[in-house]
């Protein structure tokens, strides 16, 4: 514990950080696609509800979630998994 508060102390000081040595951020976070079909679903999906009627409706966008989902996972399976 004493150590990281007196990094922190050193780089309050003036002492500079060290250069990154990670992978630099993916163009195109996870999160803000997430969002956008979020926003996607709830507007399809009321527009199905119109259309079909509310039973079909729901079960409509529920299957296409479902197929988003599968999809998704299916192409970025690394973010969840440990191996």
């Amino acid at each position: 514990m004493t150590t990281g508060v007196d990094q922190i102390i050193r780089v309050i000081d003036g002492e500079p950080l060290p250069e990154p040595t990670g992978k630099p951020a993916a163009a195109l976070q996870s999160s803000a696609v997430c969002s956008v079909i979020f926003i996607l679903v709830l507007g399809i999906g009321g527009v199905l509800r119109t259309v079909l009627g509310r039973f079909p409706g729901a079960l409509a966008t529920g299957g296409a979630v479902a197929v988003i989902a599968w999809l998704w996972s299916a192409r970025y399976p690394s973010r969840w998994s440990r191996a």
